[in-house]
């Protein structure tokens, strides 16, 4: 008992010290939320040094005096501009994404399915082009945008984005993870490339699709070098250069309209981070319950490496509750009868581990009794699929036999 305190003050602290620095990245939302709320007289009060009238720092506090909704009002009633570059956003980010989609996955399935001539030298040219700063390319991009006519419009956007190289290299690893027995077994019952392509590439390579997807629109929806270098009228910006034009005697537009930018941007990636949403869009999710992942009294387990029937099992059973809709912290015992909630349509099938995690400092070696530990864990959830890894490729067999 004494020595379970022990490590849960251990917990605790660790936590604490953790929060800290979370809560010191969160202030600068904060901020945001709290000055759109503002009136003019308060921020002016608050803003002084920043305006030059005073010296000092600024004040601040976490909750207006007096709170209201006129910076929303009036950049949401009185600002047409304001929506005019919204919808410039919407339209470059929408025209980008589809544009990518066209391009970019099949280029990265002729990539991961195909061999050719010079194949992993372009791959690699492919990244070493992902890797390089818009600054490196600005220059010859200004040229040939320039040469082409497109300078001052929104095609000097649209059209260098969606022969990006990123989400090919993005979806090219969803791709590749495909076995290519599979492949050949289509071929050899008469499936053409195209079917292939569209019944068992876009399906099994979805999840490395929606990655490229989500980290596009975050990009694009805050791009701001390529259209100050390629757009002179102000009115075929994007929302995110009509932040810096507003001064600092409108500060209250700046934050109500830096809060209503930020709006699309989270609810993307919160539509990407859900393990119920995602299951709704995915024929597979693959959650990574590695033993040697979790810390000390996660699930309750002292140390998780240690005990990898009960890890596994506790994972998976918080899995399926939470694809059923129960509270995670409900007590049902009948787990493997629950039915996933109507639109749930992704299998679960999850990673197990199958190498010894030598960097713990309680770790176990792990061997065939703990490799059929975490299988047997995974159909006691309910659950009948399941993946093994080690980087080593040094896999134990016996594990996948019944104990002797």
């Amino acid at each position: 008992m004494e020595k379970d305190r022990k490590h849960n003050w251990k917990n605790g602290l660790t936590e604490t010290v953790l929060f800290l620095p979370s809560l010191l990245i969160c202030i600068p939302i904060l901020i945001l939320l709290t000055g759109s709320l503002m009136g003019r007289g308060e921020l002016a009060e608050y803003l002084r040094p920043v305006l030059g009238e005073t010296g000092g720092y600024i004040a601040w506090k976490l909750m207006p005096d007096y709170p209201t909704f006129e910076n929303y009002r009036k950049l949401l009633l009185e600002t047409p501009q304001f929506f005019v570059l919204f919808w410039n956003s919407m339209g470059m980010v929408a025209a980008v994404l589809l544009g990518q989609m066209a391009v970019g996955i099949p280029a990265a399935w002729a990539f991961a399915a195909y061999e050719f001539p010079f194949r992993k030298w372009i791959l690699t040219l492919y990244i070493v082009l992902m890797l390089l700063p818009f600054q490196v390319t600005m220059l010859s991009s200004y040229l040939v945008l320039d040469g082409m006519g497109m300078m001052n419009t929104r095609r000097a956007i649209v059209l260098p984005a969606i022969f990006s190289t990123f989400p090919v290299f993005v979806c090219y690893g969803g791709f590749s993870r495909i076995p290519g027995e599979m492949l050949d077994s289509a071929r050899m019952d008469g499936a053409g490339e195209f079917l292939i392509f569209a019944r068992f590439a876009l399906p099994l390579g979805k999840g490395g699709i929606l990655s490229a997807m989500v980290l596009g629109f975050l990009e694009y929806w805050n791009l701001m070098e390529q259209p100050l270098a390629f757009l002179e009228d102000k009115a075929l910006w994007p929302l995110s250069l009509y932040l810096p034009e507003i001064t600092w005697a409108q500060a209250g537009y700046a934050f109500a309209a830096s809060v209503i930018t930020l709006v699309p941007a989270v609810f993307v990636f919160l539509m990407g981070q859900d393990y119920l949403e995602l299951s709704r869009y995915l024929d597979y999710i693959s959650p990574m319950v590695y033993p040697s992942h979790y810390g000390p009294y996660n699930y309750n387990i002292p140390i998780p490496d240690a005990e990898p029937y009960r890890l596994v099992l506790a994972a998976m059973q918080s899995s399926r509750k939470v694809l059923a809709g129960v509270p995670i912290n409900d007590g049902k015992e009948e787990l493997a009868s629950l039915e996933p909630l109507e639109g749930v349509k992704a299998r679960v099938r999850p990673w197990l581990q199958d190498f010894t995690a030598s960097y713990l400092p309680h770790h176990i070696s792990y061997g065939p009794q703990q490799v059929r530990e975490q299988i047997q864990a995974v159909y006691d959830a309910g659950y009948e699929e399941w993946i093994l890894w080690d980087a080593a490729v040094s896999y134990h067999y016996d594990g996948l036999l019944p104990a002797q």
